[in-house]
């Protein structure tokens, strides 16, 4: 492991800027500890800090401040480009949450007439619908309140003295959650729950150590990570296996992770022992793992979210934040579709689009949407129908037999 340690350390120093991460932000300000990073579907970045939610239209190179007073902001989340919720860390009696309507240029406190709980961790929107949020200290919970954050479907407390870290969900009745503390105040081993009839209802179906975050793949493959180690279920979790252990020797520990589709993710780890890093990252649903470059190398990791498998940014406790264009490695030219002459046209587009380039070199095609779920695409001779598709964003992945290609467009 120090041979690793040095060895980024000797990147950050030699590799150029194109091929790595690079900090492109730094906050100065008192306690600037970034808890989340959310990109909305227009590519606006999303900051969860103490006191503030920051806001980025420019790819995280200037930013916009909105006060939230002395709230510990923890986990943020868009519904589009205009609705948006911010969870706040303590259920004091005057609300738990900020809603947006106006792509957060506005943030108001939403206040439910529930019981208020302390260590407000994580939730999940559905369509502006519903909401279940997780958290607890002393006594876990976890409830399903509207999007108005003024009723209550469901409390669930858990006599536990632990509290729930994360949830994920596939659909409005199937969920999973975790026990642990993301931030750290209330760890301990214990359940990765299942609910099949939101909320109603929760199963045990695994144990994780100090749980920090769950996610659901659209095939149905499910990651939970801990403290120590990364999970994979790919039966419902029926079954897990481990896909990755934290350095013990040197302290690591798993702070956050990111997966963008059924193949390609990203795992955030934090060497305690050396007050580095090291971010990994996986094109086999986390079978193999390499590890990331970094233009100068950060002490630590906090939050992580991309827009693309390609760019990524992630946060760490000092405010400061990078970005890579290649996912952090040197291996592929990202979007350098004009040189390359590969290009999708017309883009925008309404009912067909057509890749330019060199087919005779194409040896797979892969098209996700912005939620970063794969859609079903045929192309024939460089050429596809587009008219079932929802109007939105796209990506369309090109293997050719000597490189990978990203190109970015939108149906209207």
């Amino acid at each position: 492991m120090k041979a690793l340690l040095n060895l980024s350390i000797l990147i950050a120093l030699n590799c150029s800027a194109f091929c790595q991460w690079v900090k492109i932000y730094d906050f100065d300000y008192a306690e600037p500890e970034i808890n989340d990073i959310e990109i909305s579907i227009d590519e606006t970045l999303y900051l969860a800090v103490k006191g503030f939610i920051h806001k980025s239209s420019t790819n995280g190179l200037s930013w916009e401040s909105y006060p939230v007073g002395s709230n510990d902001i923890r986990s943020i989340t868009f519904t589009g480009t205009d609705t948006g919720y911010a969870l706040k860390a303590l259920g004091d009696g005057v609300g738990i949450a900020f809603k947006t309507i106006n792509s957060g240029d506005e943030w108001i406190l939403i206040t439910p007439s529930s019981e208020y709980w302390p260590e407000n961790n994580d939730f999940f929107v559905f369509q502006n619908e519903s909401i279940i949020t997780v958290g607890g200290a002393a006594i876990g919970y976890i409830q399903a309140i509207d999007s108005n954050f003024e009723n209550v479907d469901i409390i669930y407390p858990d006599i536990t003295e632990f509290c729930y870290s994360s949830i994920d969900c596939r659909n409005y009745d199937t969920c999973i959650c975790i026990v642990g503390d993301q931030f750290g105040f209330n760890d301990g081993s214990g359940s990765i729950l299942f609910t099949e009839n939101h909320g109603g209802e929760w199963t045990q179906k695994g144990i994780i150590n100090e749980g920090r975050d769950v996610s659901i793949q659209p095939n149905g493959s499910i990651y939970a990570l801990g403290y120590f180690q990364l999970l994979k279920s790919i039966n419902n979790g029926e079954s897990w296996s481990t896909l990755k252990m934290a350095n013990e020797s040197y302290n690591g520990e798993f702070r956050a992770m990111k997966f963008l589709n059924d193949s390609v993710g990203y795992l955030c780890e934090v060497f305690h022992s050396y007050d580095s890093v090291a971010i990994y990252r996986t094109e086999n649903g986390g079978i193999s793992w390499n590890i990331t470059q970094f233009s100068e190398l950060p002490t630590s990791v906090s939050a992580i979210d991309c827009i693309d498998p390609w760019i990524c940014f992630f946060g760490t406790n000092a405010g400061e934040i990078f970005k890579t264009e290649n996912g952090g490695t040197a291996i592929y030219n990202y979007n350098n579709d004009l040189l390359n002459n590969y290009f999708i046209y017309p883009n925008p587009a309404s009912n067909t689009i057509s890749i330019n380039g060199n087919l005779n070199k194409v040896v797979k095609i892969e098209t996700y949407n912005y939620q970063n779920q794969k859609v079903d695409l045929d192309f024939f001779n460089g050429l596809t129908d587009i008219n079932k598709l929802s109007d939105g964003y796209y990506y369309t992945l090109l293997f050719t037999t000597d490189n990978v290609y990203y190109m970015k467009w939108i149906k209207v």
